[in-house]
């Protein structure tokens, strides 16, 4: 039996791709650019004065992207609550499941689908923010390093997607987003914590337990966030860093994916 059922990727996309607050936060986004390329247009001519533009032509990038991630993790966490909870609250899940598909592969077809929108969404905005930063004539755009970048974020979204479906199965909409919005921030404060040495430094306390479990145990949406922004800043990193940390993400997913399989299968639909 085939992992993902294809039908129910298409399905998740087609139904969640109108979800009002996706679509909110999508003409939110290219308005807000729309009106930062307006304003960085309106102030060029101060700042050719000033001679700033070197600088603002090696931070708009950054600022580009770092909001349209922001978003785009919010649009993620949307999608995520909602594949398989909107399921539930509408009691076709049983019907769904009645099917020759298993859990396992309902799961994961709902979770792809829900990525891929969420990767459409980043897409789209980055597209549009780029265009904006060549058409403007004063910009140059490093493509190597958002290449990186995007390929980065496409795994953070994948996570959030992930946890935050799995998290839905279980709790309300509004816990399920809250959760999802901490288990982002302790996993970027726990690597914060790692490669500045604290975990050494500190004393054995809860807090320290609950990083070091974060760190090792969860996927490091700190890391790689830590890896994109470096790249877009024009670091280089060694390739086993890099390799070590996809090593450790995708192992860590993997295991989750299983734990949360096992859940699920033994859930009363």
């Amino acid at each position: 039996m085939p992992m993902l059922n294809s039908s129910l990727v298409y399905n998740t996309i087609q139904k969640e791709i109108r979800n009002k607050g996706v679509i909110f936060l999508f003409f939110l986004t290219l308005i807000s650019l729309y009106l930062g390329h307006s304003l960085a247009v309106g102030v060029k001519d101060y700042v050719d004065e000033a001679n700033m533009s070197a600088l603002i032509a090696n931070s708009t990038q950054a600022i580009i992207i770092t909001f349209v991630s922001t978003i785009s993790i919010f649009v993620s966490i949307i999608i995520g609550i909602s594949a398989i909870r909107s399921d539930q609250s509408l009691r076709v899940l049983p019907q769904i499941l009645s099917f020759p598909i298993s859990r396992l592969t309902y799961i994961l077809s709902r979770i792809t689908g829900a990525w891929i929108l969420s990767a459409i969404f980043y897409t789209i905005t980055v597209i549009f923010g780029i265009l904006i930063l060549k058409f403007s004539g004063a910009m140059k755009v490093d493509f190597l390093s958002m290449m990186m970048t995007f390929c980065l974020m496409l795994l953070s979204l994948l996570t959030i997607t992930f946890v935050s479906t799995f998290l839905s199965v279980y709790i309300n909409k509004i816990a399920s987003f809250i959760l999802t919005i901490v288990f982002y921030l302790v996993s970027k404060f726990s690597y914060y914590n790692y490669i500045n040495g604290n975990f050494e430094k500190a004393e054995f306390s809860v807090s320290k337990v609950l990083g070091l479990f974060a760190h090792y145990f969860l996927p490091r949406i700190g890391e790689l966030n830590y890896l994109s922004e470096g790249y877009l800043g024009g670091k280089t990193f060694e390739v086993s860093s890099l390799a070590f940390a996809l090593l450790h993400f995708f192992c860590v997913i993997i295991l989750w994916g299983y734990i949360f399989k096992f859940l699920f299968e033994r859930r009363e639909i």
